[in-house]
């Protein structure tokens, strides 16, 4: 009986110490390298990897979309787009961790984030075509809260965040 209290003890000590680590990071440190690795890549999905939609977060909520299912669809789209804008062709400017923006401090979060990042991206210059129409992106910035999930740091994709760029039509 001691032998299979001490292998059980053993083997949760291993799995502990080796197996049950979170998946992603788990500092903020840690959370804007991996962002900044992953835009690196120039691969979105690589970047997609690294956010938590509310409702995978709190799958018992109705619906915390105004709009449901097509409101959905543009939020997350939104939020994508805020993350990985000019990621082919532009670069990366500025990732910084920022206070709790103005419009959002009365706003009751769930999971409360640990902290918040403004993501700026700016067109290093080609033109890409949208529905035929060139289209440059000059700017994109996002205010994103990041939360812990699952252990790790994960950009909290919810509907209340807003994503500001600025365009500019070519003819």
């Amino acid at each position: 009986m001691a032998g299979q209290l001490h292998r059980g003890l053993v083997v949760c000590l291993c799995a502990l110490a080796f197996g049950c680590r979170p998946a992603g990071p788990t500092t903020q440190e840690e959370f804007v390298s991996a962002y900044k690795a992953a835009y690196a890549t120039g691969k979105e999905d690589e970047v997609y990897k690294l956010v938590a939609w509310i409702d995978d977060v709190l799958p018992n909520l109705q619906d915390p979309y105004d709009g449901g299912y097509p409101a959905r669809l543009g939020h997350r789209k939104a939020i994508k787009w805020g993350l990985t804008a000019n990621i082919t062709d532009g670069k990366l400017s500025t990732v910084e961790v920022i206070d709790v923006p103005e419009q959002y401090a009365d706003h009751q979060i769930t999971p409360a984030p640990l902290y918040w990042l403004k993501i700026v991206t700016n067109d290093d210059g080609d033109k890409r075509k949208n529905s035929g129409a060139p289209l440059d992106i000059q700017h994109m910035e996002i205010e994103i809260p990041v939360i812990q999930w699952k252990g790790a740091h994960y950009f909290y994709g919810s509907p209340d965040y807003i994503v500001e760029s600025t365009f500019g039509f070519t003819k």
